[in-house]
């Protein structure tokens, strides 16, 4: 029997609701409507899409408001309930009130108190096939749409879809995982595709109207004049590579399609076989597991931000920053930003105790979220040269400031509810200073974990504990690491000085295990020289891929890397000003089915290990975290990779262009790169190795 499902809001619209319901009745259909519906535990946004779920039909009423909106979302239920039947491909048909017809005044007031109203039910009337109704119900003429849907199930062209002998295995095999940066497509063939110039990256945006589809638009071209141009549609200018990260943060699905022909003449192959299949809906700002989500700065994009301040790449530095420039730095902060100054503003919100502990603190916004906590606060504050005075003051009045002798290394912050019982953990490599949080490349996780919390304060407590902490005492010298075991997953926390580098010992022995591969970035000064050894000497077995970046700061503005791939390494040279980058990140096989992830304030270095107060995090089985740090490394590692090639190419007498011919495959199906596959798909690649 076909389920339908009626969404529209329910007081203003209930009579009109009644009549449907009725009407699809009538018809045959079954409907689960929400005025049947029993009491749950669930929250009503939630419950209501798991219904829309299990139906082949969505009825969608829009009248003159846009209903209940749960808290933290900024759709109401009703848009919610759309959007899921638009995400699980339910076909919906949509009936909006005319407001010209003659409802009372007070029915039409949304259209003028609630803008976001106007704007979706404008943005309906433009993308969507709709019906229109009046004040009476009958108005809606339901009994023809249903007719005509039931009509299209039973045709052939319908039934063709559907059918399994139609459907073949695609020869391409793709993968969409985000983070809050955007979307990493991964993608790979059986073999070579003959006369492919590349792939264009075909995306389907989920927006409060229906779905609109866009064409991923790319920079290199066949031709200088091509490549200097403006970014084009990769339909013309295709993708020569087997992954891209999208900087998207909509709700988003993608499929790959291969470009074949020549230069002049490209076509997209016109055999649905030969594309890949629609990705799962993805994203980037809601994360498969809000209760343990990474999260990043978009520092590697300061120069491109401070043009638009019509300043040089070489002024991207604090002063600029300070200068009134409140949306510059949430551009830069980014999703590391805006969460820690969610995070704050929800404990004020709610009365929770915050304890936190960093190296310096600078941001006006962050220093004004942490005033505002009060009494509510304690933090430990390190003392680097030049501190702001008139910073530690305002803190200094309004909490409780701790600034000890022996300045942690650490930045963390623990939240606990008003009766002190700690509820999560912020951690990561950033202090909230402009130059940590916009201008240098840092990242955070952020973890709900009554145990963890726990250990972090304790850790809080040693911190503030003068005694412990003074120089020449180091605390917790000879403490074991601290570990917490929850359903299915593992997390460790090393806090130095530890004893004898069990902290790099146990880094080292996960390495060890890999069975897909690495990725790292990391000081090269500072990243333990054995460390470097076990890694490079996975290296010897040819299923594994290895990729990393070093990196060396020359100064506060400057910097050099050296990226790794497998036994390969190669400088890479900018041109002007460098980022400089504090994370220090280690993943052990993040796509494959035992992920490791390795963050905190602990740089991985013996000096670390053995004198300073920092944090070690390895995280293991928590495969969406582990999968939102490998976008980020992957992402940093073409970021260098494709502007090192920019710069270098005219130093070569060269241009920086597309292959004219389908060659550009050959080395994606060698050794090397078959151990990418493996370690991007979290196993073996398809088909005979090609070595």
């Amino acid at each position: 029997m076909i389920r339908a499902f009626v969404s529209s809001t329910y007081r203003d619209l209930k009579a009109h609701r009644a009549y449907v319901i009725d009407r699809l009745a009538r018809s045959g259909i079954l409907v689960d409507p929400m005025e049947k519906w029993t009491a749950a535990s669930d929250e009503p946004k939630v419950l209501s899409q798991e219904r829309v779920r299990d139906c082949q039909l969505c009825i969608l009423l829009v009248g003159f408001t846009r209903g209940h909106i749960s808290e933290g979302e900024t759709r109401s239920i009703t848009q919610l309930e759309y959007a899921e039947a638009l995400r699980r491909g339910i076909t919906v048909l949509t009936f909006m009130a005319n407001e010209e017809a003659d409802w009372p005044e007070t029915a039409l007031a949304g259209l003028e108190s609630d803008p976001e109203l106007a704007r979706w039910r404008s943005e309906l009337k433009e993308h969507s096939i709709i019906g229109f109704f009046s004040i009476r119900p009958e108005s809606i003429d339901i009994d023809a749409a249903v007719a005509r849907w039931l009509q299209e199930q039973l045709s052939p062209a319908a039934h063709r879809e559907t059918d399994p002998q139609a459907t073949d295995v695609t020869a391409i095999d793709i993968r969409a995982h985000s983070n809050s940066e955007g979307v990493l497509l991964v993608w790979r063939t059986d073999g070579p595709i003959k006369c492919c110039l590349g792939f264009a990256l075909q995306k389907e945006v989920l927006g409060d109207a229906g779905i609109t589809q866009e064409i991923v638009s790319t920079r290199l071209g066949f031709s200088a004049t091509d490549t200097q141009a403006r970014l084009t549609p990769s339909s013309s200018q295709p993708i020569q590579n087997f992954r891209w990260l999208d900087r998207e943060q909509r709700e988003v699905r993608y499929r790959v399609l291969p470009i074949l022909g020549t230069p002049n003449e490209l076509t997209a192959a016109s055999d649905d076989h030969a594309r890949s299949p629609w990705t799962g809906w993805v994203s980037p700002r809601t994360g498969q597991n809000p209760a343990c989500r990474a999260y990043f700065n978009a520092a590697l994009q300061a120069q491109a931000a401070v043009r638009t301040l019509g300043a040089t790449a070489s002024e991207a530095s604090v002063p600029l920053m300070r200068q009134d420039r409140a949306k510059v730095r949430a551009q830069l902060g980014a999703g590391l930003r805006r969460r820690l100054l969610e995070l704050l503003a929800s404990a004020k919100l709610a009365g929770r105790l915050v304890y936190a502990a960093f190296t310096d603190a600078d941001d006006p916004e962050v220093i004004a979220a942490l005033t505002s906590l009060g009494e509510n606060l304690r933090l430990i504050l390190g003392s680097p040269p030049g501190g702001a005075a008139k910073t530690r003051k305002a803190l200094r009045s309004k909490a409780h400031l701790y600034e000890p002798s022996r300045a942690p290394r650490s930045n963390f912050l623990v939240s606990c509810d008003r009766w002190g019982t700690p509820l999560s953990v912020w951690t990561g490599s950033a202090a909230p200073t402009i130059e940590a949080l916009c201008l240098r490349s840092n990242n955070s996780a952020y973890v709900e974990s009554v145990p963890l919390a726990r250990v972090y304060l304790d850790r809080w407590q040693e911190l503030a504990d003068e005694r412990l902490t003074r120089r020449g005492r180091p605390a917790r010298r000879d403490a074991p690491a601290a570990e917490i075991r929850e359903v299915g997953s593992s997390i460790t926390v090393w806090n130095t000085p530890a004893h004898d580098q069990a902290d790099l010992r146990d880094v080292r022995r996960l390495i060890r295990g890999a069975r897909q591969g690495v990725l790292f970035l990391a000081s090269g000064r500072r990243f333990a020289k054995e460390l470097m050894e076990e890694t490079l000497d996975l290296v010897g077995d040819r299923d594994l891929f290895i990729e990393g970046v070093l990196y060396v700061a020359r100064g506060r503005t400057r910097a050099e890397y050296t990226r790794f791939i497998n036994g390969d390494r190669q400088r890479i040279a900018l041109p002007g000003q460098s980022v400089t980058i504090d994370s220090t990140i280690v993943l052990v096989d993040p796509f494959g089915p035992h992920p490791v992830v390795m963050i905190g304030s602990h740089d991985l270095s013996e000096d670390t290990s053995a004198k300073e107060l920092s944090d070690l995090m390895i995280i293991e089985n928590v495969p969406n975290l582990a999968i939102e740090y490998a976008v980020h490394l992957i992402g940093v590692f073409d970021h260098f990779t494709f502007r090192h090639a920019l710069a270098s190419a005219p130093q070569r007498g060269r241009t920086l262009l597309l292959n004219s011919s389908d060659a550009w495959q050959e080395r994606y199906f060698t050794g090397n790169k078959r151990s990418e596959f493996n370690l991007l798909f979290g196993s073996l690649s398809p088909g005979d190795r090609k070595d």
